[in-house]
């Protein structure tokens, strides 16, 4: 049995501990021109219940509840925009050579961190490379380049092994802060180049974070200040939106986020992430049941996938049902999957009498939840129906991300980001990935992997793609019954931003309402 705690599972952890979404990128464009002039008077203030743990962001995977700040004081090289699509950021064009392992940068003329030196391709080489040989979380995503290169001042080029199709998404929360930090500055005082300086005078960390508009920047800030309060009770949020104290709130408790819509006040849902449970234990090691694909397939029958999210996830209106771990906006997405399984008790009980477990067996499963444990209870109730004695261990709510990962349970409630079908496979499908702490190898889903990485034309890719998604379906790794997007609500009459994101939320393109 494998246990282990790699950057992969680190990558995990920090998804499992704020829900956070693989797919938090820096999105969106600001209203601007050429230049901030600092014109802007207006202010806007937002609670959320994260703050950075360290302002290095190849140190910190959790982009959910670093993203928002990091996306203030950090450039990136590319943006993704609210409807999915990469856009530019410091770099102005990009492009692969045939081979697809040989990406080339063109970065905007003239750019300066905060600190006066130049944001040029050897600060990005610096950055790539911290990324790259760091301990933290992305430091995958960096793991198949062999050289990164500054041709000239505004040129950068990155030499791969071998393709890797989500690099140029990932490079939309890749965060470039000044050389001068990377060494463990950054940890405590950011650096960066981005929209907005942090004002490490006025804040008070744990309490309130405070921006001022970068005048500097190569677009014009929409707000003269942006103030981040960290509000960790969600009821104190919404109490705080609607004594004005605050223009939005991210809030990701469902019901309140609906009481807060059904307020008046503007639901912008972004970055979608499913739910589920992951059966870790495939091959049977510590529960043999498990190992046979009838009982997986058992599970996904016994679940009331639709009563779960009705009752614990805020409904279908913020619940999508659905069977699969990719996004619908990726090409390995098939909308005929999320018909497999349908609750069907006596199927269920069918299978397992198949399989040998009519009289049913116990597992153990961590019984804390980002929805409440009522949702655990119910999925236990569920299973006891057709015999499967689910024994629920309660723990210190901040060790349920990491004892979820540790190998020690054979399945574990979970969510994840949606983002690039290619840093779903990454994370998923292989002994090393990151939501595969027992070691789990399938030769066939291994096969359709390397499929897709090496296919020479999109429809080739998306055709390995859509296959290795009905695979794991099929195998039952997971029983998955939502994809849902966590919410910011906000006053409609200070404040504008997209009501339906596929991308994180990127505060520098929200505008004053007008």
């Amino acid at each position: 049995m494998k246990h282990r705690t790699s950057g992969r599972v680190l990558a995990a952890v920090a998804a499992l501990a704020s829900l956070a979404l693989a797919s938090g990128c820096a999105a969106g464009t600001p209203s601007g021109g050429d230049g901030a002039e600092g014109d802007a008077t207006a202010t806007l203030t937002i609670a959320a219940l994260f703050q950075p743990a360290n302002w290095d962001p190849a140190a910190v995977g959790d982009l959910l509840s670093s993203g928002l700040d990091f996306g203030l004081v950090y450039d990136t090289l590319v943006r993704m925009s609210p409807e999915g699509e990469i856009t530019p950021g410091l770099a102005t064009e990009w492009s692969y050579d045939d081979t697809n392992t040989v990406l080339t940068l063109e970065l905007r003329e003239g750019q300066m961190f905060t600190d006066g030196t130049p944001e040029d391709a050897a600060a990005v080489v610096a950055n790539l490379e911290h990324y790259q040989e760091s301990t933290g979380p992305y430091a995958i995503n960096f793991a198949s380049i062999s050289e990164i290169e500054a041709v000239d001042d505004t040129t950068v080029t990155v030499t791969f092994t071998e393709p890797n199709p989500s690099f140029v998404d990932n490079l939309s929360m890749t965060f470039i802060a000044a050389p001068s930090v990377l060494t463990g500055a950054a940890a405590t005082a950011p650096v960066g180049a981005g929209p907005y300086v942090y004002d490490e005078a006025t804040s008070i960390p744990g309490d309130t974070l405070a921006f001022t508009a970068n005048p500097d920047f190569y677009e014009d800030a929409n707000f003269a200040a942006v103030t981040h309060r960290v509000i960790g009770d969600p009821t104190a949020a919404f109490n705080a939106l609607q004594s004005g104290q605050v223009d939005a709130a991210l809030l990701l408790a469902p019901p309140i986020a609906q009481q807060a819509q059904d307020a008046g006040f503007v639901r912008a849902s972004f970055a979608p992430s499913t739910a589920g449970l992951a059966i870790f234990d495939r091959a049977g090691v510590t529960t043999p049941a498990l190992g046979d694909v009838r009982v997986r397939q058992a599970i996904n029958y016994a679940l009331d996938s639709e009563a779960i999210v009705s009752a614990y996830m805020g409904g279908t209106e913020t619940g999508t049902l659905t069977r699969q771990i990719f996004s619908s906006a990726s090409d390995a997405f098939d909308p005929a999957l999320d018909d497999m399984f349908p609750y069907d008790v006596d199927r269920a009980s069918e299978l397992m009498a198949e399989a040998g477990y009519a009289d049913g067996f116990e597992i153990h499963m961590l019984g804390n939840s980002p929805w409440g444990d009522g949702i655990t209870q119910q999925i236990a109730k569920d299973l006891g129906a057709i015999g499967i004695s689910v024994v629920l261990d309660q723990v210190d709510p901040a060790q349920v991300p990491v004892l979820s990962l540790s190998g020690q349970y054979p399945v574990a409630l979970t969510s994840f980001g949606l983002g690039p079908a290619w840093d779903t496979m990454i994370q998923q499908v292989g002994p090393d990935a990151a939501f595969n702490p027992l070691g789990y190898q399938d030769e066939r889903a291994e096969e359709l992997k390397t499929a897709y990485q090496f296919a020479t034309s999109e429809d080739d890719r998306a055709e390995a793609g859509r296959a290795l998604n009905d695979h794991i379906v099929e195998q039952a790794w997971f029983a998955t019954f939502a994809a849902g997007k966590p919410s910011f609500l906000a006053n409609g009459d200070t404040v504008t931003l997209p009501t339906d994101s596929k991308s994180a939320p990127y505060i520098p393109a929200w505008t004053p309402a007008s």
